[in-house]
């Protein structure tokens, strides 16, 4: 869908501006996702990473990749699944969008791999520079069909921004309280969705408050607040981009989204942006693809189609 206007009370003010200007971005802040997707990155290249057929991350992976994260996740579920990790779920789609990382060998063994060429890249760039890459990745390449997540977009592009103002507008000065309130806990798990409520946290654009974990339980939110940084950043982004259709409409014909398309709506408040993640251009590759289609339950087809051929054929 296109981009709706903007919702009441989420307009650009010089307050904002002001806010986005004087901001530093470091290791350590706005939020923990720089820190913690070189968390990710290092674990991934630590070890022979395999994963599920499904392109996912083995189970037992999981716990281990929590713990080292800035703020790990309790939770009284026996088997917990990736998406059970909202922040993991979140930094494995940044992964794989941004091509920093890939899957290679066959289909019943399949395992991720970084690419060392693009991660160099990646290591020469500033801490601003690599946040904006990150932030970039998620709202305009981080398909959620990656990870196995329901995919909204039109146009080329995941429709993850357009759940965001509506969301920041539910969240009062006071916070949402989310804990013993079915109608949210509902809201919350579809839009925004867990793993960019994840993602929300990890960019330092909300604050979340967690209840104990019970028996079980997954992750517990108690409380979803606002931070300013996330108010300024988010309007900006709104106004200045999201809300005219013909940014949107100019990616559509895209393969692929570049990196640097918000770098002209950044870069006048964060002026260190100034080199883009480069990545090689896909190769192509000859032989037959086959696939299977699902439609539903006991209605499918495995279709295969030369590599050269185009689908409708």
């Amino acid at each position: 869908m296109l981009y709706r206007q903007s919702p009441q009370g989420f307009d650009l003010t010089p307050r904002h501006e002001w806010l986005l200007r004087e901001l530093t971005i470091d290791d350590s802040g706005p939020g923990t996702i720089l820190h913690d997707f070189d968390i990710l990155l290092a674990f991934i290249r630590e070890r022979e990473m395999s994963v599920t057929p499904m392109r996912q991350l083995r189970r037992r992976m999981l716990p281990e990749i929590n713990e080292r994260l800035t703020r790990p996740i309790q939770m009284g579920l026996n088997k917990p699944l990736q998406k059970s990790y909202p922040h993991i779920h979140g930094l494995y789609l940044l992964a794989r969008a941004s091509g920093l990382t890939f899957v290679e060998g066959t289909t019943k063994k399949p395992r991720l791999v970084v690419d060392d060429a693009v991660c160099q890249v990646w290591r020469d760039l500033s801490p601003t520079e690599r946040y904006c890459t990150l932030l970039e990745t998620w709202l305009l390449r981080g398909h959620p069909e990656i990870i196995g997540e329901r995919e909204r977009g039109w146009f080329g592009i995941p429709d993850t921004f357009n759940q965001l103002p509506w969301f920041f507008q539910r969240i009062s000065d006071e916070g949402l309280p989310v804990a013993g309130d079915k109608e949210v806990e509902d809201l919350i798990r579809y839009r925004p969705g867990w793993h960019n409520l994840g993602l929300l946290e990890l960019f330092g654009l909300i604050r979340i408050q967690t209840s104990p974990p019970e028996p079980g339980k997954g992750w517990r939110i108690e409380r979803i607040g606002r931070t300013p940084f996330g108010d300024a950043l988010l309007a900006l982004l709104h106004a200045r981009f999201f809300v005219d259709s013909d940014n949107i409409l100019a990616l559509e014909s895209k393969d692929r989204v570049p990196f640097g398309v918000l770098q002209p709506t950044l870069q006048p408040y964060f002026a260190e942006w100034k080199t883009n993640l480069s990545i090689p251009e896909w190769a192509f590759r000859e032989g037959a693809h086959v696939f299977k289609v699902t439609l539903w339950k006991g209605l499918w087809r495995r279709i295969a189609i030369s590599a050269d051929a185009a689908l409708d054929e």
